[in-house]
């Protein structure tokens, strides 16, 4: 047990995550030696403990002070969760990995990067992931960008904790793939209002030219997204683009209905991360008041909609900042930066 357990640091590089793996390395320890006493008659506690104590008192106490370490490192400040997320709630893909993360109930630390503010386009955050898309996930030197190569690693991962091998779904991994083909960028900005449009994206150019001037060895790839920067403006304004994005996204969703017709869930009767990728391409329609466009019309999506609202990871990831008002709480606050930043000339 104790070998199986261990041979999860391959996940983990640095010393803190190595304490992360310890402690579950104990905790299978401790099933592991509470077997049946083999020398009751001299067992320390008497023979009326059925359980070899000695072993396991001395990797009780070691584990204890474990505990004690990680209690006191987060009363400190000090991070020792070896697994961090770098995301924002606007982010669909971000929203994505969050639920996966939650379903699964992996811990992980995390950091909000506003890609409307610029704070994606922030020199460190720059160096480390030049394509300045969320979410960013890493565990300790392993560094993942894609949303669906993040959620297929954080299912690789909680099955290798659980020491459980569930049997291959190809089903789940074909609904990833077709959820992840259709791209929501045009589409959120073909149906947002053209001045607030244009009020992010010049926004970000600036913020964009100014790094140039922050990190110049970083000025070409800088000028790289300021060019898209450019072009996603232009074919924003494009209707046979704005066309396909919609002919895309009814075709998935017709697909997805049909579906639902015959399971409770994309892939079977139980959650997948093929709900966790889907999920959130309809947060995405509600938070742009598309609802009875794309998803009333659709009986089937409607109840499922309904019953993954109830899910504690939607709530996290998704509804904490979304439902109801909060969505406008959560709007008003990049808005009000958004202003005092272009007031005051601070990109």
């Amino acid at each position: 047990m104790i070998s199986g357990s261990h041979s999860a640091a391959h996940y983990i590089s640095d010393d803190d995550d190595a304490l992360w793996v310890a402690r579950r390395a104990i905790s299978i320890a401790i099933d592991t030696t509470s077997a049946p006493c083999r020398n009751k008659s001299t067992c320390a506690q008497g023979p009326a403990d059925k359980y070899c104590c000695q072993a396991a008192r001395r990797v009780r106490k070691f584990s204890s002070k474990i505990g004690k370490i990680c209690f006191a490192s987060r009363n400190t400040g000090k991070h020792l969760n070896p697994m961090q997320l770098y995301h924002h709630p606007y982010s669909l893909d971000s929203q994505k990995v969050r639920i996966a993360l939650e379903e699964k109930g992996i811990d992980y630390t995390s950091y909000h990067v506003n890609p409307l503010t610029g704070k994606n386009m922030n020199v460190d955050f720059f160096r480390k992931n030049p394509s300045a898309k969320l979410p960013v996930f890493q565990n300790g030197a392993h560094v993942i960008f894609r949303a669906i190569d993040i959620i297929q690693y954080i299912d690789r991962l909680a099955v290798h904790l659980s020491g459980e091998i569930p049997p291959v779904n190809t089903e789940v991994h074909q609904w990833m793939q077709k959820v992840d083909a259709w791209n929501p960028k045009m589409f959120t900005l073909t149906h947002t209002p053209v001045k607030y449009r244009t009020f992010v994206s010049k926004f970000i150019r600036r913020v964009l030219i100014a790094r140039m001037a922050e990190a110049p060895d970083l000025a070409s790839m800088y000028h790289v997204k300021l060019r898209e920067a450019y072009e996603a403006e232009d074919k924003a304004k494009d209707p046979d683009i704005m066309k396909q994005s919609e002919e895309e996204l009814n075709k998935l969703l017709d697909d997805v209905e049909a579906q639902l017709n015959k399971t409770k869930y994309l892939a079977g009767d139980e959650f997948t991360p093929a709900d966790s990728m889907f999920v959130p391409i309809l947060a995405r329609i509600t938070l742009l008041d598309l609802d009875d466009e794309y998803i009333s019309c659709r009986p089937r999506i409607v109840e499922y909609y309904t019953l993954v609202k109830q899910r504690p990871s939607y709530k996290v990831a998704i509804g904490k900042y979304f439902n109801g008002w909060k969505k406008y709480r959560t709007l008003f606050k990049t808005s009000f930066f958004l202003c005092v930043r272009t007031l005051f000339r601070k990109y």
